[in-house]
């Protein structure tokens, strides 16, 4: 195994840690160690474990951390994984997401005309391709994503990001091909 890939591994393994650390806390509260069924539950799982035992032939399972200075996109399947870091801040990026909430909460008057569908759709595109875009080519065979969505990332429904997937620039939305949970 490559260093790069050792690492990416590495950085996998100790995310989860942390979510799982986290998802415990919340749980339990900080100082509590609760009981020992929960601690349980709360282990995280491995990169390797996920992709031997946990992930079918045709799924593809994204994580993502999102924080102020960073974010961070894992696409995994069962036989590879690619860490991304989104280009710029978690901060940048929740405006982004802010816009695209808004407009899908907003419902129309029924009419849906063109205009707001091209706003939507170009909301989207541009979502899609900075969270999803670098991992596109792992969509190719994947009928299935899973996607486990951090912080701020919880209030976008993935399945109408727009993401590129033929080398023609034309965007597929996750939803009309592939089941998004």
């Amino acid at each position: 195994m490559e260093l790069r890939e050792r690492r990416i591994r590495e950085a996998f393994d100790i995310l989860q840690r942390f979510k799982a650390r986290t998802l415990h806390e919340r749980m339990t509260g900080p100082a509590d160690p609760g009981p020992a069924a929960i601690r349980d539950r709360a282990s995280p799982i491995t990169l390797d474990r996920l992709q031997r035992d946990v992930l079918r032939k045709g799924e593809l399972f994204v994580d993502t951390y999102l924080s102020p200075e960073i974010v961070l996109v894992f696409g995994v399947t069962r036989d590879s994984c690619r860490a991304i870091t989104v280009r710029g801040t978690g901060s940048e990026l929740k405006s982004q997401i802010e816009v695209l909430h808004d407009m899908l909460a907003v419902p129309g008057d029924g009419a849906n005309t063109s205009g707001e569908s091209g706003f939507l759709d170009r909301a989207g595109r541009r979502l899609g391709g900075r969270l999803l875009g670098p991992v596109a080519d792992l969509l190719h065979g994947c009928r299935r994503v899973i996607v486990a969505p951090d912080g701020e990332l919880n209030r976008i429904p993935f399945a109408v990001l727009v993401v590129a997937t033929s080398r023609a620039g034309d965007g597929d939305v996750l939803l009309s091909e592939r089941e998004v949970v």
